[in-house]
């Protein structure tokens, strides 16, 4: 029993945190929010000093699992938690301040439900980790400045999540039909039995919507688009990366590949695929700002989902270094975004002339969407090379190639954001645009680790 607790250390310091969070929003007085944040924070801390100390093994009969690779991912959801939760305590920001302490409250519950998926490796387990994951994220979306937008976004997002859950619990019952058991191990599947692949269907199902794959995407421009904007630093990257991350852990079951069997290979590979040039077709379709950023994160996650036909001990490092990547690149992104007020009505042209009006906030932001299109020198540029690198060893040429493509594309959507930034404007004005100390900051920081780590990725190793 004492061994279970040890291991569940980072998750009960996450639940204390929300009951401290609960009590203190109690007693409402002028430094509760103060006193909130600090709470939040020292949470976060204690959770991330447990994640490190995690001895590799699994418990709870089977049920959950903490390996090297959970062990990353978690520090990876924490840290992105973390620079959201200051991304929110902004002095700039009235609006997110004054519900401060109900944003503190939802994404330290979501990322309860992150972490508990993540070890995940029974069904109803990971069915009740996914609800504790999503639920916050429904009320978060309804949460944006632009009500209308955001009560439909909202909308869409809870129904068609609750959908997907329905069939995830499906997949469960075939699950057990099939093997007798709902601990997940999906290697032991019968790719000749019918009710073995519709089991593998209603996973994947689920998990493309979770995270905007193809053709489970229609959700994600709306949310994006009417969703507060300094909370798309957490809701692009943790639920996200915590759903592909259980994905990728379940398809390798007890070590041996699922993917020996060619349909399900096949299958997986078609589903990201689509994603990656689909999702790249919409994106350069777009002439809305925030709904070009959200359909641009389509081809990241099928490419993210890519490492889950390899197996983990071949793939790890690389998987760090995307996901990692991944987290850097869209924070740096949103919040040099978010500080942009006069940016808000969303279309492209909005941002030409940046330059002129924040030389700091224009080199960081081109930075980071240079970044997420793989160039030279920066994180992301290591990122794809290196998940191009590992589809040719341990798939062909084709594979690569397809990747390499598809990165193609998306460089052109991507310099069209760079060059609306440093063109100049129709009118000679400038924009006063204030950023606070604390939000110079983190983008300075986030910018610097970018170009350091894309000189140097193997820095990684000793940030983690």
């Amino acid at each position: 029993m004492q061994n279970v607790i040890v291991n569940l250390l980072p998750e009960i310091s996450i639940i204390l945190t929300s009951f401290l969070l609960l009590i203190n929003s109690l007693y409402k007085n002028k430094n509760s929010e103060l006193v909130n944040f600090i709470i939040t924070i020292v949470g976060l801390i204690l959770s991330l000093y447990f994640v490190t100390n995690q001895s590799n093994q699994t418990f709870f009969n089977g049920n959950l699992e903490n390996s090297d690779f959970t062990k990353t991912i978690k520090i990876l959801l924490i840290f992105a938690t973390l620079i959201s939760l200051f991304f929110i305590k902004s002095k700039n920001f009235n609006f997110h301040n004054e519900f401060f302490s109900e944003y503190s409250f939802l994404l330290i519950i979501s990322l309860l439900g992150g972490l508990f998926l993540v070890s995940a490796r029974e069904f109803f387990t990971a069915i009740i980790s996914i609800e504790i994951l999503s639920i916050p994220l429904y009320i978060i979306a309804a949460t944006g400045t632009k009500s209308g937008l955001s009560v439909e976004g909202a909308t869409k997002l809870f129904f068609f999540g609750s959908l997907s859950t329905v069939i995830l619990v499906f997949s469960a019952v075939l699950l057990f039909v099939a093997t007798g058991s709902t601990l997940i191990n999906l290697s032991i599947l019968d790719y000749k039995d019918i009710v073995s692949v519709l089991c593998f269907l209603f996973i994947l199902i689920p998990v493309c919507f979770k995270t905007g794959l193809l053709p489970m995407h229609f959700w994600i421009s709306d949310v994006y688009q009417s969703s507060p904007p300094r909370l798309l630093t957490y809701l692009s990257t943790v639920p996200k990366i915590a759903v592909i991350s259980f994905f990728i852990n379940i398809m390798m079951g007890d070590g041996s590949q699922i993917f020996e069997v060619k349909l399900f290979k096949y299958i997986l590979s078609i589903f990201c695929f689509v994603s990656i040039f689909y999702g790249s077709i919409l994106t350069l379709r777009q002439t809305n700002l925030m709904r070009l950023l959200a359909y641009s994160g389509i081809p990241h996650a099928g490419m993210m989902l890519l490492f889950s036909i390899v197996y983990i001990g071949d793939s790890f490092e690389f998987m760090r270094i995307y996901f990692s990547f991944y987290i850097l690149s869209n924070t740096c992104l949103y919040l040099c975004i978010s500080n942009l007020d006069n940016y808000e009505k969303g279309g492209i042209d909005s941002l030409k002339g940046l330059y002129n009006d924040s030389i700091f906030i224009s080199i960081c932001l081109a930075i980071s969407i240079l970044s997420l299109a793989g160039t030279p020198l920066t994180y992301g540029f290591w990122a794809k090379f290196n998940l191009i690198i590992l589809m040719y060893k341990t798939n062909g040429l084709l594979y690569s190639v397809l990747i390499l493509i598809g990165s193609m594309i998306s460089f052109y959507y991507y310099l069209r954001l760079i060059k609306e930034i440093f063109s100049d404007k129709k009118i000679n004005t400038k924009n006063k645009i204030l950023i606070s100390l604390n939000d110079k900051s983190i983008i300075a920081i986030c910018t610097i680790l970018i170009i350091l780590l894309g000189l140097s990725p193997n820095l990684i190793k000793i940030l983690s």
